[in-house]
């Protein structure tokens, strides 16, 4: 059985995200910002460019923090429910229950959710 990494500070986390495209796409409304804060609060950062994957590594403990925005469901649903079976937590940003039709997806193991979030929002 999978588990969620025991991590309980963004010191000692694997942080990753990927980069959604848009034609309005601005550096206000991307995840630029938030991925510096990122970058510079947890040991380290990486971005593999498939949202599903990020969620199993997340349900693994490969990685304990995930965040992305401009997602469809497919991108999410499977991976999403994998990590609330290994014990983690998904939601969006300002903290609510996943819509996997907003396209916006936190994931954590779940110890390192509200430190994650408050770099959201």
């Amino acid at each position: 059985k999978i588990q969620v990494s025991p991590v309980a500070g963004l010191k000692d986390a694997i942080a990753a995200t990927g980069f959604f495209n848009s034609g309005h796409l601005t550096y206000e409304n991307s995840n630029l910002p938030q991925s510096f804060e990122f970058i510079k609060r947890c040991l380290g950062f990486r971005r593999n460019g498939a949202a599903s994957l990020d969620l199993a590594w997340v349900a693994m403990g490969r990685l304990d923090v995930y965040w992305e925005k401009g997602l469809k469901a497919w991108d999410v649903a499977a991976g999403a429910l994998i990590l609330q079976e290994a014990g983690g937590q998904v939601g969006n940003y300002a903290g609510q229950a996943l819509d996997i039709f907003k396209g916006e997806v936190l994931a954590t193991n779940g110890k390192l959710h509200a430190q994650s979030q408050s770099l959201l929002i």
